[in-house]
Formats: C-alpha cells, sequence, structure tokens
C-alpha cells in the first residue's frame, strides 16, 4: 500500500457512488448510519453532487428462513431539508438481503447492508434525516447529520468534503475503495484513510497536511504528504491518517489543507484550501481497561484460571502484559472474524455494573453480589426478605436452571454476604 496516492484520471476509480464500488466496511457499525459527501459535479455547474450513504448491521434486523435462504427486508427513507426547513429532497426506497448461513444472518461475521444515493443540491445548508424500517420486525432506526454543500465553482483552489475509507484495493490502474460510514471509529487501529477531491484550475504541484485535534487544540495525529503534481482540474484524493495504538476516547476535528510546493518541499506557512470533518473515539470496554491494566488484570479472577492470570502479569514490559491480556481476550471471542469481542465487552460492563450496584466494604466488583453477577449476569428473579425486624436482611437472586443464590446482610450497612455455594470452579462463559 502506498503511503500517499492521487487518481489524477476520472476513471481510475468511480467516485464511489454505486452499489458496485462498495467493497463492505470491516467495522461494524453500532446501528443505523448515514454518511454524506459533497463534490463538484461540473465546472459550470454550481450544484454539487451529494453521495448519501447508509449502513444498517444484520443483527439489527429480523431474518426469516425461507427454504434453504434468510432473508431480511427493510426500507430507507431520506429526507434532506434546507436551511428553512423546506423539504428539497424526499426519497423511500426498499432493501432485500439473502443469506445462506444462520450465523452470518445473527450478526457473528460482522456484516452490515450498505447502500448509496447519489443527489444533485445548490450551494446552502441542509439536514439529512433518515429512517430505516425492518419489515419483519416494524423496528425503527433514525439519525440525522447536517450538510453544508459549498460553491465548487467560485473557490479555486478548493477541496470537497472529505470521506473516510477503511479500504483501498489496486486492480491494475484502478482502485476499488470501501467507504468507512459515519464518524465513530470503532477499530482505531484499523487502516483508516481520507478520501476527497481537489480542483484547481491549472496543473500545479501540491501537498496536503493533515491534523486530528480537539476542540481545545490538543493534537492526536498528525502529518504531512509528499509534493505531488495535479495535472487535471480535478483529481482525487487518498491519505492513510495514522492514529495512536490506544487514543483517548473523545471528539476530535480531522483538518486537511492544501499547500503549495518550495523547490522539494511541502509548504505549510500558508494553506490554498482547506477542510474539516469530525471524528469521534468512543469510549470502549478495552479504553476501560488499559486505562488501569493491573486492575484489568486483576479482574479476570472469575474468567480465567490462576495460571492464565500469573502468565499475564509475569510479562516484561506494560507493552508485554498489554499483548497477553489482549491475546487471553482473544481466545474467548465468538466471532473473530469481527471487529467486535462480545465476551469482552459483556464481562467488562458486568464488572461496570457491579461497581455502581454492590459496592459495600470495598469495590463492587469483589464483592459476593459482584463475584455472582459477573460470572452468570442478572438473575431472573429478586426476593428481599427480613430475617429478624429491623435488623438483618436476606436478598435471594433465582436463575433460569432455578438455582437460588442467598446472600445475608447482618451488618445493617449493605455487606450482602453469600450463604450458598459457587459449583467448584465455576467460571464466567459468553452466552450469544
Amino acid at each position: 500500500m502506498r503511503p500517499y496516492v492521487r487518481i489524477a484520471a476520472a476513471s481510475a476509480v468511480a467516485l464511489v457512488g454505486g452499489a458496485a464500488s462498495l467493497l463492505g466496511q470491516t467495522s461494524l457499525p453500532s446501528t443505523f448510519v448515514v454518511d454524506a459527501i459533497s463534490t463538484r459535479s461540473s465546472e459550470i455547474d454550481p450544484r454539487a453532487r451529494l453521495d448519501i450513504y447508509t449502513a444498517l448491521p444484520y443483527e439489527a434486523l429480523q431474518f426469516e428462513s425461507t427454504a434453504d435462504t434468510y432473508v431480511a427486508k427493510y426500507s430507507v427513507s431520506v429526507t434532506v431539508r434546507d436551511s428553512t426547513s423546506r423539504i428539497v429532497i424526499d426519497t423511500v426506497y426498499e432493501r432485500s438481503i439473502a443469506e445462506k448461513d444462520y450465523r452470518t444472518s445473527r450478526g457473528a461475521t460482522g456484516s452490515a447492508d450498505r447502500s448509496v444515493r447519489t443527489f444533485r443540491l445548490a450551494p446552502g445548508r441542509y439536514r439529512l434525516e433518515s429512517t430505516a424500517k425492518d419489515i419483519f420486525s416494524r423496528r425503527e432506526y433514525q439519525t440525522q447529520r447536517d450538510v453544508t454543500i459549498p460553491d465548487y465553482t467560485t473557490s479555486i483552489p478548493s477541496i470537497s468534503s472529505i470521506l473516510y475509507l477503511d479500504q483501498i484495493e489496486q486492480r491494475g490502474d484502478r482502485f476499488k475503495i470501501s467507504p468507512y460510514i459515519g464518524d465513530v471509529i470503532h477499530a482505531p487501529d484499523m487502516s483508516l484513510f481520507a478520501f476527497f477531491e481537489t480542483y484547481v484550475d491549472a496543473p500545479v504541484r501540491t501537498g496536503y497536511s493533515w491534523r486530528v485535534s480537539t476542540s481545545d487544540g490538543r493534537v492526536l495525529a498528525e502529518g504531512i504528504t509528499q509534493p505531488d503534481s495535479l495535472p487535471k482540474r480535478s483529481n482525487q484524493q487518498f491519505i492513510p491518517i495514522a492514529l495512536p495504538a490506544q487514543p483517548m476516547s473523545g471528539s476530535y476535528t480531522l483538518r486537511i489543507r492544501m499547500h503549495d510546493v518550495k523547490g522539494a518541499e511541502v509548504d505549510t506557512s500558508n494553506a490554498l484550501a482547506e477542510r474539516t470533518r469530525g471524528l469521534t473515539i468512543p469510549r470502549t470496554a478495552l479504553s476501560e481497561a488499559l486505562s488501569d491494566l493491573g486492575k484489568a488484570i486483576k479482574q479476570l479472577r472469575y474468567v480465567a484460571q490462576q495460571a492464565d492470570i500469573d502468565q499475564i502479569e509475569t510479562g516484561a514490559s506494560p507493552s508485554e502484559r498489554q499483548a497477553r491480556f489482549e491475546a487471553f481476550w482473544k481466545t474467548l471471542d465468538p466471532t473473530p472474524n469481527t471487529i467486535r469481542n462480545e465476551a469482552f465487552e459483556e464481562y467488562y460492563a458486568r464488572i461496570e455494573h457491579a461497581n455502581k450496584n454492590y459496592r459495600a466494604y470495598t469495590e463492587g466488583w469483589l464483592t459476593d453480589m459482584g463475584m455472582v453477577y459477573i460470572i452468570l449476569g442478572p438473575p431472573a428473579a429478586v426476593e428481599r426478605f427480613n430475617i429478624r425486624t429491623g435488623f438483618a436482611q436476606r436478598i435471594v437472586w433465582t436463575y433460569p436452571n432455578n438455582f437460588s443464590y442467598i446472600f445475608d446482610d447482618n451488618t445493617g450497612f449493605g455487606d450482602y454476604r453469600l450463604r450458598t455455594l459457587l459449583p467448584p470452579g465455576l467460571k464466567y462463559r459468553y452466552q450469544p
């Protein structure tokens, strides 16, 4: 993979405007996601081309069995309003999915259905509203985003809006790209690229700088491309965005600037044009665990054997301990072909729940109630009793297998102790 790619010929890649040009996003969106990119439609037409992308994960859909195939159907409505709330685009279309593998239809492979529609819009500010409705379950997913369309005919040189990519595949002199739909980067360690077009009125040598930073100016990552020639009036660009391995969660802005070239160097002292786009790194179970790796390793006591914990803790350096910690969880990943590790997420979500709800003489995950909750999950039924009026309390948790666990508080301060023995060697196991 080249570190920076310019595609001068318009035929080198169809501007991701048709379903055939989508490779398939490798990072699963959490729910229904809508994205948009505006580009110049022509040198004289002030209307811009607006490509609207949608992505709906399989796990959000209900699949019905028909013979040897699992089928899902849903509709997508797209409404675009101008700054006065007047509707300028209003369309509905249907999507149909057929999969032969049951696990795939259940979302085990991280699949999502994607679509793209193209429109023409005059310069201005717009509100994009979209709804996906599952035909079988009747569930609806709604989302909206603001879109600004510049006048690409009056400002030269200029840069189109930015689209994130997570794959670029070269096939001879053509490129096939995979849009990363949305602003939320669920897997910061993936290959992330910024795709955009630049418009000039004559051949020129340029370069680009990029920076990912917070609103108060703290820089997460930045870089400068090598000088390059733009032989056409319209040129397509791919720039790799290299994020740190474990970036802090939060909201960031990606800014891309176009610069002159002086001699053999990109002159970043001025900017010929620039464009920005939001980028969000969400708070995840992994980021929380790695913020205190020592504690996260100790918290493995309900899922790992002591030998596993010892092997992780004896890593020679923090990076080695982290690598061993992540390798342990990879062995328990129920969907190893996807970005998500559902077992990891559920386990540390249970620890967080225990800390919030079962804290007594110590942190919630160390209490007896916390232990049972982390291993077995939420009980099917909860009963409360007074053992002696006004003093001792008893709570009974019952699980679907009819096993009951009794907790007594003999202090009156919420210090519930387990009175029922757990089965020997019982550990947390992910149950889909």
